[in-house]
């Protein structure tokens, strides 16, 4: 079972380790941070969505308690009526066991039944497969494509915006 709590400083000592090589830290942060992952980063980050008033972050824990993943609201617009997330990431201990699937359908769940938004939009990048896969298994739909939108290394990564709708 997944469930969400804020998140707090304690949890980023777990989350430093989840990034063991830099091309998939790079298709999570796509630049916001620098390889490797620091505590001073994700304390930045922390203040930053602390002091944002749009803004906030989540942790997925399992029923025991421990961190199984983490999730930024990066804009609530209740105006326009979606919630924009971002940052999203699972323990890589839990990959491949439906975890992801139930963070995400978690917290659309928390979008639209908490923050009483119809509309939850993220970006992904068009190469990373195991995410788009686990997105479009809740629901979400394609929006648009931003092409060419990071370059890694020698290769150009598009960005998909997709969208999941409350029906």
């Amino acid at each position: 079972m997944i469930r969400l709590r804020p998140y707090k400083p304690s949890d980023d000592e777990k989350l430093l380790h989840w990034f063991p090589e830099e091309r998939s830290f790079e298709m999570w942060s796509v630049g916001r941070f620098s390889y490797p992952l620091t505590r001073e980063q994700l304390k930045s980050f922390q203040t930053e969505y602390e002091e944002k008033p749009d803004g906030f972050r989540l942790a997925a824990v399992l029923s025991d308690g421990s961190l199984a993943g983490q999730i930024t609201f990066r804009q609530v617009d209740y105006q326009e009526d979606y919630a924009y997330i971002g940052f999203i990431v699972i323990d890589p201990l839990l990959r491949g066991q439906g975890m992801g699937h139930k963070m995400i359908a978690k917290v659309v769940g928390y979008a639209f039944d908490v923050l009483g938004v119809s509309c939850v939009r993220l970006g992904v990048l068009a190469s990373n497969d195991a995410a788009i896969h686990c997105y479009k298994a809740v629901g979400f739909k394609l929006e648009e494509i931003k092409a060419d939108y990071v370059t890694y290394n020698e290769e150009s990564w598009d960005l998909y915006q997709i969208a999941i709708r409350k029906e």
